[in-house]
């Protein structure tokens, strides 16, 4: 048996981000006619570069927003990264499939709202999901550096499976609750 898997998950949209393009292309436009308004005829190069400075900071804004999320699990080891415009990657959290302390699922609002405070007490949350994800599970595990994670996540059903056959917790939830319903 295969005991390893990985997977992506787009993360949420941010909803923030067109109204960031408005301010910058409104930001650049008042500019705009200023440089004309001071410069005349000639100031239309300088409105060009502008609108040009624009254009790249709203291409810049737009790759920081998106994110994809991955999980893997390997050789025992439970792993959260983000990735950003996929190129940037930074590891959330790391842990033992044996130390998961908690296991249950939740609805994509439980998990939403329980991630708007990113600690709590002694337990970093992490919200590792898209926007309206259905199958939304959580574990709560020590990691490999000693913190306390939450972590809301999406697997499929081969990672419940090699989770099931690694953790007892995972596993004794899934009998009481009659299997993942994935």
């Amino acid at each position: 048996m295969n005991d390893s898997c990985e997977m992506f998950v787009k993360g949420p949209k941010n909803r923030k981000t067109p109204l960031i393009f408005i301010g910058v292309f409104v930001g650049c436009l008042v500019l705009a006619f200023v440089t004309i308004g001071l410069m005349g005829p000639a100031g239309l190069l300088f409105s060009m570069l502008i609108a040009l400075g624009g254009a790249y900071l709203c291409v810049k804004i737009n790759s920081l927003y998106r994110i994809e999320y991955e999980y893997s699990v390997a050789a025992g080891q439970l792993s959260f990264s983000m990735i950003r415009n996929q190129t940037v990657r930074k590891t959330l959290a790391v842990c033992d499939t044996k130390e998961i302390a908690s296991f249950g699922n939740a609805s994509w609002q439980e998990a939403f709202e329980a991630c708007r405070e990113k600690v709590v007490g002694n337990e970093q949350r992490l919200l590792c999901i898209g926007e309206g994800q259905e199958n939304v599970y959580y574990i709560v595990s020590r990691g490999n550096d000693g913190k306390t994670y939450r972590v809301y996540f999406a697997p499929n059903e081969k990672m419940l499976g090699i989770l099931g056959s690694q953790s007892l917790e995972v596993k004794r939830w899934s009998m009481k609750n009659g299997g993942f319903g994935v």
